[in-house]
Order: C-alpha cells, then sequence, then structure tokens
C-alpha cells in the first residue's frame, strides 16, 4: 500500500514537470504573434503615408512595412513627393546619398525602401544605380593590393560609374581610404603609383591639383609599382585580387577549367535569335574577352543564351553584375552553365540476338564508371531487330572524355555519339530550333553562324513567353478569378462573353473569327488594375465589344499577388492593331505585354482544366467545362 502511494506520487509530480517545460515555449509563441499583431497594426497606420506607391510593389504587407524606415519615407514624401505624387530619379540619387560616406553602406542599404516611392517610369533605371551604386562600395571594401588601386583608378574614370552614380565626394573619400589601407598594410610603393596614375589621367579635377599632391608626398621615399595600363572599356574585375566572398560561390564550382560558360534566362520572346545573339554581345562584353555567345530557343518557344568567357575575372564579375542586368525592360537571370557532358551508346542487335544479355552488359559496363542515377537505358524497336541506346550524364568533361576513350576501346562495336545542342537521342531535335552562334574571327571580329534545325519547326508565333513566376507555387484545384464587362450596345438578345464562347466552342470557324478582333494584355498589377482603367487606356484605339479580367486582387499560396491579365474584344481588326502599340507601355508600375489572341492560345483557355489560363497550353488538359452554362456578368460599375 505504501509503495502504491509512492508511485502515485511519483507520477503527480511529472506533470507538473512536463507543464514547467512548456511554460518557456507558450510565453516565446506568444510573444511572437503579440509582435507580429502590433507590427501589422502599425503597419496598417502607416499605410496612409502614399499607398499608391506601397501597393505598386506586390512583397509589402503591413508585417514588412511596419519594418520600414517610415522616418526617412515620411520625410522624403512630404519635402519632395507631396504634391507631385513621385520621386523622380534626380531627386531619388540625391535623397540617397544625403549626408552619408562610402563606410555607411548599411545607411545606404535601409534607404532602399526609398524605392517604394518613385515614379513607376523610372524605377528601373533608379533601381539600377543602386545596385550598381552598392556593388561598387561592396566590392571598395572586398579588393586589396593592387586589386584595390586598380579599382580607385576605375570608378574615377569609367563610364559607367560616373556623376550620376559615384559623385566627387564619394570618390575622394574612397581614394582616402584606399590610401590608408595600403599604407597600413606596408605597401607604401602602390600608394605612390596610385597617386601617380591619378595626377597624369585625373589632373583636370580640383582635389587631385590641390589636396592629392600633399598625400603624395608621404611616399616620396617609396618605390613605386608599376600598374597595368587602362585601355578600352573596362570594369571592376574581381580576378584582380579575387574577394573572398567570391571565391566561396556556391556556384564557383562551374568557373573552373579553360572555357568559362555563362547561361542567360528570361530573355524577350519577341527578339529574334539573330538579335538576341547581338544584344547579348554588347551586355557581355564589356566584363572580358568573349570567346562565343549561343542564341536559341526551347520547346516552348523561351529564349536562352549562353556566353562563353576565355578568362575567369571575367565570368566572376559577369556572375556578381548578374542581377543588375537588364535586356527589353526584362530582368535577366545568368548563372553558371553546368559543365555537364551527355553521351549515347547505340548498341544494335539482330532478330535473333537476346536482348536481356545485351541490356545487362551494358549495365554492368556503365556501372564500373558512373553512378546508377547518371545513365537511363530506353529501347527502340527497329526493322531488323532492336536498338538498345544508353543516355550517360557526366558531371566533369575531363572524366567523360576518358570514359569514352575506355569504352572504345573495350567494345568498338558501340556507337557513341555525344549529344550536343541540336541532337538528340535517336536523331531528332530535343532541346533547340534556331541556335545562332557568334564567334570570333580571324582578325578579332566576331562572326555570326545560324544552324536552323530541319527536325523541328520554328517556334510558333502564338507562344506566350510563358506562365508568371508565381504558377508553379500554385495548387493544381487553383481557379482564377475573373470580372467581366460588356460594352455593345443593349439589344434583347445579345450573347455575353460566356455565351459566345459556349455556341464558339463547338464552332471552330466561329471562334477563329471571333478571336480575330481580340487582344490579350498580360504583366498587369493585380492590385491596381481595374475594368474603368482598361477600357480607358484602350478605347481611344477603337469601340470595344468585351473586357474579361483575370486574377484582380489575386494571391499566391505564397502570399505574393499574382500578375493580373485580360481579354479584350474590339469590334473592329484595325482597332486591335493599334491597341498592339501598347506592348512594354509601363502602365501601372509594370511593363504591360500586348498580344494578338490567336485560336491556337484561346483555345488553351477553352479547353484547358477549370479555370484556365492563357498559359494553360504549358499544362494541357481536357475538361468539357465550357459546355456548362454560365451566368450572363453584371453591368459594368
Amino acid at each position: 500500500m505504501l509503495g502504491l502511494r509512492r508511485r502515485s506520487s511519483q507520477q503527480c509530480d511529472r506533470v507538473p514537470r512536463y507543464w514547467a517545460a512548456l511554460v518557456p515555449l507558450i510565453i516565446l509563441l506568444g510573444r511572437y504573434l503579440w509582435s507580429c499583431r502590433k507590427l501589422r497594426k502599425l503597419g496598417e497606420s502607416y499605410a496612409g503615408v502614399c499607398p499608391i506607391a506601397f501597393y505598386q510593389y506586390r512583397r509589402i504587407t503591413p508585417i514588412c512595412l511596419a519594418r520600414l524606415p517610415m522616418p526617412l519615407l515620411q520625410r522624403v514624401f512630404d519635402s519632395r513627393v507631396s504634391g507631385r505624387r513621385w520621386l523622380g530619379y534626380n531627386d531619388f540619387v540625391v535623397e540617397c546619398t544625403r549626408g552619408i560616406t562610402f563606410k555607411d553602406l548599411d545607411v545606404l542599404r535601409e534607404r532602399a525602401a526609398l524605392l517604394i516611392l518613385v515614379d513607376p517610369s523610372v524605377a528601373d533605371k533608379c533601381r539600377k544605380w543602386f545596385v550598381e551604386r552598392a556593388m561598387a562600395l561592396r566590392l571598395h571594401d572586398a579588393f586589396k593590393g593592387t586589386g584595390l588601386a586598380t579599382f580607385i583608378r576605375i570608378i574615377w574614370r569609367d563610364r559607367r560609374l560616373d556623376a550620376e552614380l559615384l559623385e566627387d565626394s564619394t570618390r575622394i573619400s574612397c581614394t582616402l581610404d584606399a590610401l590608408y589601407r595600403l599604407e597600413r598594410r606596408g605597401k607604401d610603393g602602390l600608394a605612390k603609383s596610385l597617386c601617380s596614375a591619378l595626377k597624369d589621367n585625373h589632373n583636370d579635377v580640383e582635389w587631385v591639383q590641390k589636396v592629392l599632391p600633399s598625400y603624395a608626398d608621404r611616399y616620396a621615399g617609396a618605390t613605386a609599382v608599376s600598374l597595368k595600363s587602362m585601355t578600352g572599356d573596362e570594369i571592376p574585375k574581381p580576378a584582380l585580387d579575387l574577394p573572398k566572398r567570391l571565391q566561396s560561390h556556391k556556384d564557383s564550382r562551374y568557373l573552373e577549367g579553360a572555357r568559362f560558360t555563362m547561361m542567360s534566362n528570361d530573355l524577350p520572346q519577341r527578339m529574334t535569335n539573330e538579335e538576341l545573339a547581338v544584344a547579348l554581345l554588347s551586355i557581355f562584353k564589356p566584363f572580358g574577352p568573349v570567346t562565343s555567345i549561343k542564341a536559341s530557343r526551347d520547346q516552348r518557344g523561351r529564349p536562352f543564351g549562353f556566353v562563353e568567357y576565355s578568362d575567369a575575372g571575367a565570368a566572376a564579375s559577369a556572375l556578381a553584375y548578374g542581377p543588375c542586368l537588364t535586356l527589353d525592360s526584362r530582368r535577366l537571370r545568368v548563372e553558371p552553365a553546368k559543365r555537364q557532358r551527355k553521351l549515347c551508346i547505340k548498341v544494335r542487335l539482330g532478330a535473333e540476338e537476346p536482348l536481356e544479355g545485351a541490356l545487362d552488359g551494358l549495365r554492368r559496363m556503365l556501372q564500373s564508371r558512373v553512378r546508377d542515377e547518371d545513365f537511363k537505358l530506353s529501347l527502340q524497336e527497329e526493322w531488323e531487330g532492336q536498338l538498345v541506346a544508353a543516355v550517360v550524364k557526366f558531371e566533369d568533361p575531363v572524366k567523360a572524355r576518358q570514359a569514352a576513350e575506355g569504352w572504345k576501346e573495350e567494345r568498338p562495336e558501340w556507337e557513341m555519339t555525344w549529344i550536343n545542342m541540336d541532337r538528340g537521342v535517336f536523331g531528332s531535335n530535343v532541346r533547340n530550333s534556331g541556335l545562332v552562334q557568334l564567334v570570333p574571327g580571324n582578325d578579332g571580329t566576331l562572326v555570326g553562324y545560324s544552324f536552323a534545325s530541319r527536325f523541328s519547326p520554328p517556334p510558333s508565333p502564338y507562344l506566350f513567353e510563358g506562365p508568371p513566376s508565381p504558377a508553379p507555387l500554385l495548387s493544381p484545384r487553383y481557379t482564377p478569378s475573373y470580372e467581366e464587362a460588356d460594352y455593345s450596345a443593349p439589344t434583347t438578345d445579345t450573347d455575353s462573353f460566356s455565351d459566345d464562347l459556349n455556341k464558339m466552342s463547338l464552332q471552330p470557324d466561329l471562334l477563329e473569327g471571333w478571336l480575330g478582333h481580340t487582344l490579350f494584355v498580360g504583366r498587369l498589377n493585380g492590385q491596381l488594375v481595374t475594368i474603368p482603367l482598361l477600357h480607358n487606356l484602350f478605347s481611344p484605339h477603337g469601340a470595344i465589344h468585351y473586357i474579361r479580367l483575370y486574377n484582380r486582387g489575386a494571391v499566391g499560396l505564397d502570399g505574393v499577388p499574382l500578375d493580373a491579365y485580360v481579354f479584350i474584344r474590339f469590334h473592329e481588326p484595325d482597332s486591335l492593331v493599334s491597341a498592339m502599340a501598347e506592348h512594354g507601355r509601363v502602365w501601372l508600375g509594370q511593363a504591360i505585354k500586348c498580344e494578338h489572341a490567336r485560336a491556337a492560345a484561346l483555345a488553351a483557355v477553352v479547353g484547358g482544366p477549370v479555370g484556365g489560363s492563357p498559359f494553360q497550353m504549358y499544362y494541357p488538359g481536357k475538361s468539357n467545362w465550357f459546355r456548362a452554362k454560365m451566368t450572363s456578368p453584371p453591368p459594368c460599375e
């Protein structure tokens, strides 16, 4: 009896201990929820500063709005924006550089919040200026020795770092700090050479004439170090003295070898491959000597390009400056190209040869040099027998070459071919079409070559540029919301937009005629766009029959608002042609896209999954949702 009482008392003692361990967690959770609620309330109160400026940036929520430097935003809004609604480019530069030096990089980062107050028409220009300035100041802190001296000479000379990017006060501060760092490390000779180079090349600057000689006198007894002559259109190259932050870059393993290839995505689709190759050359040539440029398209018609350098520093510099490179108002996505090699091995079997033995022998041979997940076996029937093919992927091109040479000696009857950019396993085009390549000629100029594949047709002109970035985050059952407005003459038997689709879905000829007057407009700001605004924008081009707006105010699963898109039907085809001139216009803070809604594009919407979008042609599916009777839309307000 005594033992039972003691055991029950021990069990009672354990329960409070468990609760005691949970008390700190409960307190921390309560504090976190209270802080989030406080930030949300504070952000809602701050939203009155300039609401339209905040809502043009989709990732700004009340919580992150409360974390912005609101005193700075309020001061700039009251002094410059009030009465003019937006902040201009010159005012943005002045406010970002007000009272800071090169050492105040954290203060400069805080002033990035001023981007939400700038005019949408100059937002890209302001953002590029800010990124380049922050990059220049960060590189100044990272360079050492000769690289630091060369960087100082570049910021005084380079056209990309002119008075709009680095004012004379910033240049002077960077120069004085560089001289102090060189002197502290015992490199007086290098500091003397830097002063001499600045006096020789920039003697027209008042500070260089009057102030710099007093600093140069400190190093009169030092032995000058010869510096590299700077000619051409150079920009800061980390290869001069590669900073540790770039040496430890997660993609630096791809920048090893005789060639250094960068891949550029998110290219504009309206440009041809020839135009893309020339544009990529003009963008990436200032970073260093370019040995080859390739521009092509995949099966979906989306363009991409490869830029090949012969210098590791040029490739690292292009990678570092990648976030601020743009083409046709589109920000490029620059990343090192993965140096993979794919080898296709074909084994032809006769009609009486055993298939299982050939597969086992090929598999054992491949497993001796590569992992199981790095090769795939496939089978194809032929007239005289069967063809066993294996595609082997190598991460290292040197190991790929060694393995191929070894297999050729062991099995000379095998057919081995490297899968290039144009041919697939069985000779068909699997990736690209219309490859255009620029290579250096004998006289140093770049010569263009075109490799149009005969195995696949050119990309369809009806293809859109692909789904918006939040599309992969959507659930399969996601249904885009839409609003409708009918601007046709009010009659008793006028069909709605939905009724038109119900009838025309069964009559392709009528559907083609209906699409002949329809315009697709994408990349719309879903937080600001409305049907009346769209009508005011496109009505000058001609009489509008119908407008259907998708995704207005829609939000993805990650909380980020989605881009809206709209179908506008005109009464006359000339109105459609005139309205397509609005393509690329910056409207409501975003560059809109205008396309002719061809039959191939809208048919994917009509025949796609429930709640289809104009991008459903990339995710085809069968459904009869358009046959169901849909309610007529409410009248436009």
